[in-house]
Formats: structure tokens, C-alpha cells, sequence
């Protein structure tokens, strides 16, 4: 279920995740990619870090980045344009996030040991394309299973 009953008319779902309807696919490049995510729920605070490689493909005014989890062999892809983000995994987690400033966004979040009703508030969405990288800022508060988590995300890109 997404909040946006407008975005999602002008959003065409694809099997590979959401392009705009105007987007052409294009060649799909390697990038190295860095990401860093920073997590409280109450008192308690995680830290994550990761270097990985992905592919890159540029669609108009939209990038998607997708890559593989190496710990869980999960796909994640993420589209990104200016003031939106969608992450979307598939594989042992299946969900969908549409990060949009200041708007809320609700969806399932599946596991092996059952599903669970998410909804997302983003309080920060900040999206940086350059020719050959680009970076993503994010910092939202999820609401899970009765918990609340905030979350800070930086993601940088990079052409090889």
C-alpha cells in the first residue's frame, strides 16, 4: 500500500522496481558503492557499514542502483531522483520504501517468519546525481511491529 495515490498513477511498477513512465532504460554500468547506517531504537544505538559493488543504470532524470546483499544473497534496488527515493528488496526480505520528505509511506515488510505492516516517516531526503556518482542522505523514523527506529542512511556511488 502506497500513501501517495498521486505518485503512484505518474509510477509505472516494473518487475525491476519503479521507473517513471518517461524513463528509458539504459546501459547498465559497475559502480562501487559505500554505505553507512546509523540506528536508535530508544537507548539503543547500531552502526553498519559496507563497501560493495553494484550496477548502475541512468533512466532520464532517474538513476537505479542495484546490488546484492553478501550476507543474505537479497537484491536491493534503489531508484533515485530529485527528492524521492524507492528501496526496494527482494529475496529472504521482500518490501518496498518510497521516501518522499515529509510524507508517510506504508507497506508490508515479509520475512521467512511472517509479515509485518511498516510505515515510514521521512524527516530528511536528500539525493545527489552527478554524471559518474552520485550520493543519497536519508534519516527517517520507521514504525515496526510496535517499535520505533530512526534511522540515518548515507549512500555514495561511484562509476569504476
Amino acid at each position: 500500500y502506497c500513501a501517495w495515490p498521486v505518485l503512484c498513477d505518474k509510477i509505472s511498477q516494473c518487475a525491476d522496481g519503479f521507473l517513471p513512465e518517461s524513463g528509458r532504460k539504459s546501459e547498465m554500468q559497475e559502480v562501487r558503492i559505500s554505505i553507512e547506517s546509523k540506528q536508535a531504537v530508544g537507548s539503543e544505538r547500531d552502526q553498519t557499514e559496507m563497501k560493495l559493488q553494484g550496477t548502475l543504470q541512468k533512466q532520464g532524470e532517474a538513476r537505479v542502483i542495484e546490488y546484492t546483499d553478501m550476507e543474505t544473497g537479497d537484491a536491493t534496488i534503489i531508484t533515485m531522483q530529485k527528492g524521492m527515493v524507492s528501496m526496494q528488496k527482494k529475496g529472504t526480505i521482500e518490501t518496498e520504501f518510497i521516501f518522499e520528505q515529509g510524507k508517510s509511506c506504508s507497506t508490508l515488510y515479509k520475512t521467512p517468519f511472517g509479515s509485518m505492516d511498516v510505515t515510514i516517516f521521512p524527516t530528511h531526503v536528500q539525493v545527489g546525481l552527478e554524471e559518474h556518482g552520485g550520493k543519497i542522505s536519508l534519516e527517517y523514523v520507521m514504525n515496526i511491529a510496535g517499535a520505533q527506529v530512526v534511522t540515518q542512511l548515507k549512500l555514495c556511488y561511484e562509476e569504476c
